[in-house]
């Protein structure tokens, strides 16, 4: 288990689950199964979370579907969504930015900083996405 799922893990032994009741799934979706819920932990980068498109297909057909937001060394939840409150694919959700990573193209996470981040989105259309964004500037820059 990673920081953050041994973080998960014990809040839901706070929550009044018992221990042999918490499967823990590890490299699969959902993270934990309990006896009435399953639970995708996710880790808070920034404003951002991440779902690959496997993760997605694993927790359309759940019922009692919920996904735990961490941020780092947070004992407890952040936010606690309803897998169906987000199925829909948004790309935000009140304060939050859900990255849909899609299986079927070769896609690579690029971490930046908080100010960075801000600094694009200055650059920004509205609607345009951040890869959208990063290809206009590059294609400007390889111009000249």
């Amino acid at each position: 288990m990673n920081k953050t799922q041994k973080n998960a893990f014990k809040w839901l032994l706070s929550q009044g689950y018992k221990e042999p009741e918490i499967l823990f799934k590890e490299n699969k979706s959902p993270t934990f199964i309990t006896p009435d819920k399953s639970y995708e932990v996710k880790r808070l980068t920034g404003t951002q979370i991440i779902f690959y498109q496997s993760q997605y297909e694993k927790l359309i057909d759940k019922k009692n579907a919920v996904i735990l937001i961490f941020k780092d060394d947070s004992p407890s939840p952040v936010l606690t969504i309803k897998f169906d409150e987000i199925k829909s694919k948004p790309p935000k959700y009140k304060n939050l930015d859900i990255n849909w990573v899609s299986n079927d193209k070769k896609t690579k996470t690029l971490k930046v900083s908080e100010k960075t981040k801000l600094r694009l989105q200055k650059h920004g259309y509205m609607g345009e996405s951040f890869e959208d964004l990063i290809n206009r500037i590059l294609d400007k820059i390889e111009k000249k």
